[in-house]
């Protein structure tokens, strides 16, 4: 482990153009299929998320799409930092959001700032590439309406799923 860690300090070292140190790491809970960590640095903390690389390319995708909900400026995401890979680990690291106490208006401006979001609009629904929910993939080809988009992009591949599972 101590390989990767080095390799990450190296990879963030050259992402920020200085010298980067790792100076404690602890694992954090909460996901089910990456094991996640509390890096903290000389230069401040970060979010690591660790994977054995059975989906390759699954944090480049979350990378972009980290991106685009970043370019909003709607809601507050992790600002992703990078991604890469090293031996069999591929690895994400975003900026590391403490959690804290909600404000007393905490799910009332939550919910605002997600409307906000969701009036962030396009010709159609989608996305120029697919990616993951978890593991498994999801289809982002462009249509419209959105409800046709949910559906046939999100409920039917579930269903189908569940279905060829159940045989």
């Amino acid at each position: 482990m101590n390989e990767l860690y080095n390799h990450i300090a190296q990879q963030l070292s050259a992402h920020f153009n200085q010298s980067i140190q790792i100076q404690n790491q602890m694992q954090v809970f909460g996901g089910d299929i990456n094991k996640t960590f509390h890096l903290q640095t000389n230069l401040g903390s970060f979010f690591l998320k660790l994977n054995k690389g059975s989906l390759n390319d699954m944090f480049p995708k979350e990378f972009e799409g980290l991106q685009l909900l970043h370019q909003t400026n709607t809601i507050h995401v992790p600002q992703p930092i990078l991604y890469g890979s090293f031996e069999n680990d591929t690895f994400l690291i975003t900026e590391y959001i403490q959690k804290g106490n909600a404000s007393k208006n905490f799910w009332q401006t939550f919910a605002q700032d997600l409307a906000a979001l969701h009036r962030c609009t396009n010709n159609q629904v989608g996305l120029s590439a697919n990616n993951y929910i978890g593991s498994l993939q999801q289809q982002n080809n462009f249509c419209n309406p959105w409800g046709e988009f949910y559906a046939s992009r999100r409920i039917m591949p579930l269903m189908q799923l569940a279905i060829s599972q159940n045989k």
